[in-house]
């Protein structure tokens, strides 16, 4: 089965301390748009669906110099979906942040 989800959301941020080395909370809402391909002995069977996503995680911010942070943040998902069995998503993301 090969799964395609469209995520739309609205997140927040909560930064408990400062300096150099930013960890913050996140949590958010919003919707998903989601579809089930699949090809087997009967032939090919597809469907989509949407629904609710939240999402919570934790993430840190890392000063490189006074302009450029390294993110890194870990989210875990859930989709509220007919297509999925659970819908638990587990995403990490990886990028730079300027300022």
């Amino acid at each position: 089965v090969a799964y395609t989800t469209l995520p739309i959301a609205l997140q927040g941020k909560y930064f408990p301390a400062s300096g150099g080395r930013y960890v913050y909370l996140q949590g958010g809402i919003g919707i998903h748009f989601s579809e089930a391909e699949r090809l087997g002995d009967n032939g090919y069977i597809s469907g989509s669906d949407s629904g609710i996503l939240l999402l919570a995680g934790v993430g840190s911010f890392i000063e490189l110099d006074k302009t450029l942070f390294l993110n890194i943040a870990y989210n875990f998902n859930w989709l509220d979906s007919q297509l999925y069995q659970n819908g638990l998503v587990h995403t990490i993301k990886i990028g730079l942040a300027f300022q």
